[in-house]
């Protein structure tokens, strides 16, 4: 440091640092040879090489795994059942939700379904826990318990199908004779029509209503019935011959075997 002004003390100098000197030993690392075998154990043991290890490790994963395998053991009965079961209901749904061409889905489906239960029945699969095969069975009883409701629905409606195709087929039949009734019913009716236009014309209006008071006044006395018999038959006989002009009557007798009155007789 320099000294103030006005004193007469020398300077002092700056105090001499000698850089410490590093060994030998903490710069040069330890070569294998001077290392102690002792420790050196210790350290691989420690720290084992880590390609080795994942070497070791893959290569013993693989007997494992084939090992593994070699106990699987086929595909129970009771699983293929329920993955059929399983496999119905799904078919039974797809096919609800088609409108057209069910018949060839439903045989394309079960194809499908019969391919696939085949395969399973070869595979192998490995061995089911206690808990897995119960939860299993329980799955399989309820899809079991679904399958029988569905079956009963299905097997319901097939019923109430059929039973609904009966009702129209008798619908049908009697459709068919009561459109066959109408016909007749309708011939009918135009033959009393043209048969009122027949008498009208024969028998004029103004005397039909005379004709009629008499023949029912000769009919109202005593001792007429025989003679009005006659005069029946005779009109039949006449309105046969006149409607039909092929027609004959034999069961009709004449007013002169009958020998009935003569107002009778003259009446008409």
């Amino acid at each position: 440091m320099k000294p103030a002004r006005g004193s007469n003390r020398a300077s002092s100098q700056a105090p001499n640092l000698k850089p410490k000197k590093k060994t030998d030993q903490t710069m040069v690392p330890q070569t294998p040879e001077h290392q102690d075998p002792q420790v050196s154990e210790r350290n691989r043991g420690a720290h084992p090489n880590p390609a080795r290890k994942r070497k070791a490790g893959g290569a013993s994963s693989v007997p494992q795994k084939v090992k593994k395998e070699e106990k699987w053991k086929l595909m129970p009965v009771s699983s293929v059942v329920a993955l059929e079961n399983i496999m119905d209901l799904s078919i039974l749904a797809t096919l609800a939700l088609r409108q057209k061409e069910k018949k060839g889905s439903q045989e394309h489906l079960n194809i499908m379904k019969t391919r696939f239960l085949a395969q399973c029945s070869e595979l192998k699969v490995p061995l089911q826990k206690k808990a897995d095969s119960e939860q299993s069975s329980q799955r399989h009883q309820e899809e079991a318990k679904k399958l029988l409701v569905g079956k009963t629905s299905l097997s319901s409606l097939e019923e109430d199908l059929r039973s609904v195709v009966r009702a129209l087929e008798t619908t049908d039949k009697q459709n068919v004779s009561l459109r066959h009734s109408c016909s007749e019913l309708r011939k009918q009716v135009e033959e009393e029509f043209a048969k009122e236009a027949r008498l009208r014309r024969i028998i004029p209006e103004s005397e039909s209503e005379t004709t009629a008071r008499k023949l029912g006044e000769i009919l109202q006395t005593p001792g007429a019935d025989r003679a009005a018999q006659a005069l029946l038959l005779q009109a039949h006989k006449h309105a046969d011959q006149l409607f039909n002009p092929g027609f004959t009557t034999t069961a009709a007798a004449p007013c002169s075997d009958l020998n009935a009155p003569k107002a009778v007789l003259t009446l008409v």
